[in-house]
């Protein structure tokens, strides 16, 4: 049994396409309208069923906001 507030998720397996985002938390909107409706499509990558998730890659006070790191995680089609 997981303690109050956690929940546990099991991922599907299969292909992902991950983008990088550098700057503030603030900019990840832009970023992932960006990543879905450019980077994707003009490399002809179709999103699949699963989840879309963010990775941090560094925290907010171990760097200044705009060298904080996000990777962009998207389930790939087939």
């Amino acid at each position: 049994s997981l303690p109050d507030g956690l929940d546990l998720l099991k991922l599907p397996g299969g292909s992902y396409v991950v983008g990088k985002y550098v700057g503030p938390y603030s900019g990840l909107g832009d970023a992932w309208n960006r990543f879905m409706g450019q980077d994707m499509p003009d490399n002809n990558f179709i999103a699949g069923e699963g989840l879309c998730f963010e990775r941090y890659m560094n925290m907010p006070g171990q760097v200044p906001e705009s060298e904080l790191v996000t990777e962009i995680w998207v389930p790939l089609q087939g």
